[in-house]
């Protein structure tokens, strides 16, 4: 149980890493004078992130240990 839950931590880490990664290639394409725009990607890119820690403290409050997308890449890593 513990090696799943590790694999789910993971699969959400490399998944907002990915984002923010796509956030910096944006970021680096949009003019100094349109920062604004980046800034806005990364909040929503940050407030997605901590929606998704919300949810699953919720989960684990409630004894539902799985969130649905990150369950089924959990799964299918081979580790």
């Amino acid at each position: 149980m513990c090696q799943f839950h590790g694999k789910q931590g993971l699969a959400i880490n490399a998944f907002f890493l990915f984002i923010l990664g796509i956030w910096w290639v944006i970021g680096s394409f949009i003019p100094v004078s349109h920062g604004y725009v980046e800034d806005i990607m990364l909040y929503i890119a940050l407030a997605a992130y901590g929606i998704t820690l919300v949810i699953g403290g919720f989960s684990v409050s409630k004894e539902n240990l799985h969130l649905p997308v990150f369950e089924r890449m959990a799964h299918n890593m081979k580790l």
